[in-house]
């Protein structure tokens, strides 16, 4: 042996093993903790988003439903009015014998061409024959009031469905009168028979009241 003594491995070298060379362990200052991964910051931005998506959940849930929406009035609408219902033309006719009524205070019915007239027991004319009142329908359907324009002292019925004059165009007593089913009727009567207004009347009221 040589004179150097023999020293053995000197402290902090690197050691040659079977598993090849390995450095030396890493050393932590004197007194330092161990270092460990910080997830602190993770954690708290993971809470932070916990938190939001809670309070839109909340949001969403409490909310106050949407009103109902509103039509401006200044936009037009666009709903169409219902067109309005035309009202039917009934085409009325002349009055026949068979739509008179057949008695009224006495006086009865009789066919007499395109109308009709009444007689009654115990009337006579000047000449010796039936007192009549004479019932015929206008060949127009004329009103009331342009057939009694101008004449005088008229007695009308309520609604004006029958007026009456003592004297008409002919010097004849005669009522007029408006249903919804014929042209004008005309009950009348001439002077010299005797026969009085409320008589004729009578019978334009009855055949009014046949036909409203």
């Amino acid at each position: 042996m040589s004179n150097q003594q023999w020293q053995g491995p000197q402290q902090g070298l690197p050691q040659q093993g079977a598993a090849g060379w390995q450095g030396p362990p890493p050393q932590q200052p004197y007194g330092a903790p161990s270092r460990k991964s910080n997830r602190l910051p993770l954690i708290i931005a993971a809470v932070l988003v916990a938190v939001a998506l809670i309070g839109v959940g909340a949001w969403f849930l409490t909310r106050p439903g949407d009103p109902p929406p509103t039509a401006d009035p200044s936009t037009p609408s666009t709903s169409k009015a219902a067109d309005p219902t035309a009202t039917p033309t009934v085409e009325k006719r002349r009055v026949a014998f068979d739509d008179l009524p057949p008695e009224v205070d006495g006086w009865r019915v009789k066919p007499a061409g395109t109308g009709a007239y009444y007689i009654t027991d115990g009337r006579e004319d000047p000449y010796g024959a039936d007192a009549q009142i004479n019932v015929t329908g206008a060949d127009d359907d004329i009103t009331v009031d342009t057939a009694t324009t101008g004449l005088a002292g008229p007695i009308e019925s309520p609604g004006r469905r029958v007026v009456c004059v003592p004297e008409d165009i002919v010097g004849n007593v005669s009522c007029f009168i408006q249903t919804s089913t014929f042209t004008l009727i005309v009950a009348s009567a001439t002077q010299e028979d005797g026969i009085s207004l409320e008589e004729v009347q009578a019978i334009a009221d009855a055949i009014a009241a046949k036909y409203p």
